[in-house]
């Protein structure tokens, strides 16, 4: 991610502005059709450098999300970025901003932030619609006033339609994966690289993998699993299930699926209409709370849809929204006769993953004895 990074630098030095947003679903179209280049920060590295600074403004035991969050933005933010946005995700991310900004004015910098509120319940009723339009129309009056950008109707239906186009190339290399075409550390690192390069790059990416030949990364008939959690696992990971013999059917991960899983589809689309309705039919996760209702079915559902015989839950520890979820995600699965993998990453798993290794490949001739 940090060398994606270093390409908007060089837009910066060329008066292209940039901003950094937190995850995990921020107005990125919006910000795009100002002018701004959003770079969503996940799949940051963990270098030695910035953890340090991490640990010196949060708590270790935060999900490794947060810390590099908080170690990149306070040690290189001003240097990458012109502002930085965020929304009340979770509560680790919801708590940074203040956190951020005081480490960045102590090291003597300065970098703007924007803040969108959005409802935790549904935003059916007209009074959580309209709050949430009143939200938006603030934040874009802040950016055109701060960040000496302005907003265009025709700018922002193109920018939906080019952020779309890349949802749906996303939905279609996902299918390659399910069919045993597209390794899944490959497909994911491409999907990822979104977060940290413009739309228009990001497009070019995904369509050069699209066009390559198919080769099959795992046998035909290998045993379908099914990802879900926050964050893709290291590709370490994703590759040790295919050489297990399991096939990556399908994901429900943050980063993933839940981010390119749907677009609205407005004639003319306004800020508010496109975001009140991205975040009321977004497809359920657990930071968006008016969702959460509908999720376990919908998991299920999707399970299904992909064909998996197992799931396999990749856990980003001290993840507690992820964490509190798991429960009762095993209870519903072990009802529908579906197996449950638990894998837990922390930030300092970068490098030995041969326990994990293990744990999958029994994993799988559990699946495969089983007859699963």
């Amino acid at each position: 991610m940090q060398k994606r990074l270093a390409a908007l630098s060089e837009k910066r030095r060329g008066g292209q502005k940039s901003i950094a947003c937190f995850p995990l679903y921020p107005p990125v179209e919006l910000f795009h059709s100002m002018g701004l280049v959003p770079a969503v920060l996940w799949g940051l590295d963990a270098r030695n450098d910035e953890v340090a600074v991490a640990d010196r403004h949060v708590q270790n035991y935060v999900c490794s999300v947060g810390r590099k969050l908080a170690g990149f933005l306070v040690s290189r933010g001003p240097e990458l970025f012109d502002a930085f946005f965020f929304y009340n995700a979770c509560d680790t991310l919801r708590n940074l901003p203040e956190i951020v900004t005081a480490g960045v004015t102590g090291r003597g910098k300065c970098m703007p932030a924007f803040r969108l509120h959005i409802p935790q319940a549904s935003l059916s009723p007209e009074k959580s619609a309209a709050y949430l339009a009143q939200a938006i129309e603030d934040l874009v009056n802040k950016l055109s006033r701060e960040l000496a950008v302005s907003f265009s109707p025709d700018s922002f239906a193109r920018s939906i339609g080019l952020y779309g186009k890349a949802r749906g190339l996303c939905g279609m290399l996902e299918e390659k994966c399910r069919q045993g075409l597209l390794p899944f550390s490959r497909f994911a690192d491409a999907v990822m690289a979104g977060y940290g390069t413009d739309v228009e790059a990001h497009l070019v990416l995904l369509e050069d993998l699209l066009a390559e030949k198919s080769l099959r990364s795992v046998s035909e008939g290998a045993p379908g699993v099914f990802l879900t959690g926050v964050l893709p696992p290291p590709a370490a990971v994703s590759d040790a299930m295919e050489e297990a013999g399991l096939r990556v059917a399908g994901n429900d991960l943050a980063a993933l699926y839940r981010s390119y899983a749907y677009t609205p589809a407005l004639e003319a689309p306004n800020p508010a209409a496109f975001y009140g309705d991205l975040y009321e039919n977004h497809f359920p996760c657990t930071t968006l709370l008016q969702t959460a209702d509908r999720r376990l079915d919908a998991l299920v559902s999707r399970i299904r849809e992909t064909g998996s015989r197992a799931v396999v839950f990749v856990g980003e520890k001290f993840c507690e929204y992820e964490y509190f979820e798991l429960p009762l995600l095993s209870e519903k699965l072990k009802g529908q006769g579906i197996p449950l993998l638990f894998l837990e990453l922390a930030l300092e798993d970068t490098v030995n993953f041969a326990a994990i290794r293990n744990r999958i490949f029994a994993f799988a001739e559990m699946i495969g004895s089983a007859g699963v």
